[in-house]
């Protein structure tokens, strides 16, 4: 209904438009009066307002703010028209139905008619009045704390009703607003709380950690195989590392030189290296040099003789002198004789020497063997019963002194 009442007022107010532009025919001499009355100063375009139950409307025009006459525009003229023409009248209200109207939180109730058109409402009889607000629980929009204040909302719950009023709530040191629901302890890693209830509703305020219980965490030095460690810090409670420990480079090595070994005939050498004196560790390894081996030279051997012992041939090094084949000793070969032999003792007389000198071969296999006196009756002895006699070829005169008396043993 509302559609249509508009669309009608629309259609009215161009059909009047239309028929005052079509009425109006240009005559000169009433516009040479006209201007010459007044020189129009034109004013702000007044817009178009269409009518309503309480108001008349009009169409777009002008006036002259110096007379007060209407003009509407037409293509760049500004044609002078009467009121009547650019204007229409107050419309007549549409009514409803008259109807009971259930009274809400803050408006009354009653019976009661509106108007399409407009909206404006009438009543009769008795009114019913407003039922006000039937609030909820209360919801905190801002938390207080212990030192500034936080605000707090509620809604109307009755049917249809969006109403909703937000307030402050005082801070949480406020004892009679607020009490103490329970505390939660922190510790060094897990905050606690306080929890704070009112009316309008709980509040949870979180507790700052408490310290950690440092304990050093000890290091260790660096050495020339190892890296070490610097002092940290942990809590002894938690475990949670305060001051993180950070390496320490390994030390330089501490270089001992190993002095090389000259290689010899029989034992290998070295080179020159190094160690570490600390670790140990062989920082420049000594290589083997082999040995040299023997510088060999000849050891000449002897034939032995009748009564002296011989030598084989042998060798040795003439660098370390180690006996490298050793020397074996030849037996003597003994005397070796032409005919069978007798040892026959002679006295040393001039007699006997001259027996002997005439014999060579007899001087020469001669022995001499000392007597204890030389009157001592001496007899002929076995060579194993006689003692080892030296060789004699001047022989002296035997006394009958008891001077040792000297004999020969020869063979005959």
């Amino acid at each position: 209904m509302k559609k249509l009442l508009k669309i009608f007022a629309v259609m009215f107010i161009v059909s009047v438009a239309l028929l005052a532009v079509a009425a109006y025919v240009p005559n000169s001499d009433v516009a040479d009066a006209v201007t010459a009355d007044c020189t129009h100063e034109y004013s702000e375009v007044v817009l178009a307002q269409q009518p309503s139950c309480t108001q008349e409307g009009w169409l777009e025009h002008y006036t002259c703010t110096l007379c007060g006459k209407y003009f509407v525009k037409v293509g760049e003229d500004m044609v002078e028209v009467d009121r009547e023409d650019i204007s229409s009248p107050v419309l007549v209200h549409k009514w409803s139905d008259w109807f009971v109207k259930p009274a809400t939180c803050t408006e009354e109730g009653g019976e009661m008619r509106y108007c399409a058109l407009c909206g404006k409402t009438e009543h009769r009889g008795e009114t019913i009045d407003a039922t006000g607000h039937t609030y909820g629980n209360w919801t905190i929009v801002t938390n207080p704390t212990l030192e500034s204040i936080g605000s707090a909302t509620h809604s109307c719950t009755n049917d249809g009703c969006t109403h909703s009023e937000t307030v402050d709530i005082p801070t949480l040191s406020d004892t009679a607003t607020w009490t103490v629901k329970n505390t939660t302890q922190s510790t060094c890693t897990v905050a606690g709380n306080t929890v704070y209830t009112s009316m309008y509703g709980e509040v949870t305020v979180t507790l700052p950690l408490v310290k950690h219980t440092e304990e050093t965490i000890p290091g260790k030095a660096a050495t020339c195989t190892e890296t070490g460690l610097t002092d940290g810090v942990k809590c002894s409670v938690c475990g949670t590392v305060l001051v993180a420990q950070e390496v320490i480079p390994t030390t330089e090595h501490t270089v001992v030189v190993d002095k090389a070994v000259e290689p010899t005939c029989t034992e290998t050498g070295l080179t020159e290296g190094s160690h570490c004196s600390v670790c140990g560790t062989v920082l420049v390894a000594q290589q083997e040099i082999p040995a040299t081996g023997h510088t060999v030279v000849t050891d000449e051997g002897k034939a032995p003789t009748c009564t002296e012992t011989g030598l084989t041939e042998g060798s040795h090094c003439s660098v370390c002198n180690e006996v490298l084949v050793a020397q074996q000793e030849i037996p003597a070969t003994g005397h070796t004789y032409d005919a069978e032999t007798t040892f026959v003792l002679f006295a040393n007389t001039k007699l006997h020497r001259r027996k002997l000198s005439k014999n060579c071969t007899l001087l020469k296999a001669a022995k001499r063997w000392t007597a204890p006196t030389c009157s001592r009756e001496l007899s002929l002895m076995s060579t194993a019963q006689m003692p080892q006699l030296l060789w004699k070829k001047n022989i002296s005169i035997c006394t009958l002194s008891k001077a040792p008396m000297h004999f020969w043993l020869a063979t005959v």
